[in-house]
């Protein structure tokens, strides 16, 4: 869809037969699903050293503080740099943050998202 700038396409059942569509809105609605937009939630970036193990050992502030993790994003940045962004369930991030920072990773962005409840799944 993107690749072509379609807008929309026909879904077929096993015998080719058109039984709906899906939009460029279906696909967007399923990603800010997927990555937690539509509920309220905290997200943090970090900056760490792209090795094995590092995503678990960011998890794991999260699981000892009792924090549900929504969704992780993970970019390189550089050789032997990463970003990673998680989306957690959490309005008040002080306190985890500094359990963050003391365990040696560079927090770049904090952000909360406020999704009145009308909207949230």
């Amino acid at each position: 869809m993107y690749k072509f700038k379609i807008g929309a396409l026909p879904v077929v059942d096993t015998a080719n037969k058109v039984v709906g569509i899906i939009s460029d809105t279906d696909v967007f609605k399923a990603f800010v699903d997927l990555l937690g937009y539509a509920k309220t939630s905290t997200k943090i970036t970090v900056d760490t050293q792209d090795r094995v193990g590092v995503l678990a050992e960011l998890a794991d502030i999260f699981k000892k503080r009792g924090v549900n993790i929504i969704s992780v994003l993970t970019r390189k940045l550089g050789p032997k740099r990463a970003a990673i962004t998680v989306r957690a369930d959490l309005t008040n991030a002080m306190d985890i943050i500094q359990t963050i920072r003391d365990a040696g990773f560079v927090i770049t962005d904090i952000s909360t998202l406020k999704v009145d409840d009308a909207h949230e799944n």
